[in-house]
């Protein structure tokens, strides 16, 4: 998929959608807005989430949040989410001396 990175601009905080040129992140925005469920798989690197679903969660702030006078609310209220994480390191790999 083509996912441009998140340029930290804030536009789409006053205009309701990422300003940057259309591409998949939008596109999986839409898919998203409209759906019964959403189901998101993600292996967990270092504590975290991979990059590009980083990059999907920061471009579609809007999908998942109003802002109105400067607060957030949200605007999934109520969706059905499923939210599938894995991880094949120990917990002690990441600690110093391990």
């Amino acid at each position: 998929m083509e996912m441009k990175p998140c340029q930290g601009c804030l536009k789409c905080r006053p205009d309701g959608k990422c300003v940057l040129p259309e591409d998949d992140v939008h596109r999986l925005g839409d898919k998203i807005k409209y759906s019964d469920y959403i189901i998101i798989g993600s292996p967990c690197y270092w504590g975290n989430m991979p990059g590009t679903l980083k990059i999907f969660f920061d471009r579609n702030v809007t999908t998942f949040e109003h802002f109105r006078n400067g607060l957030p609310s949200p605007v999934l209220k109520g969706k059905k989410v499923l939210l599938i994480i894995t991880s094949g390191a120990p917990f002690s790999f990441n600690l110093p001396g391990s």
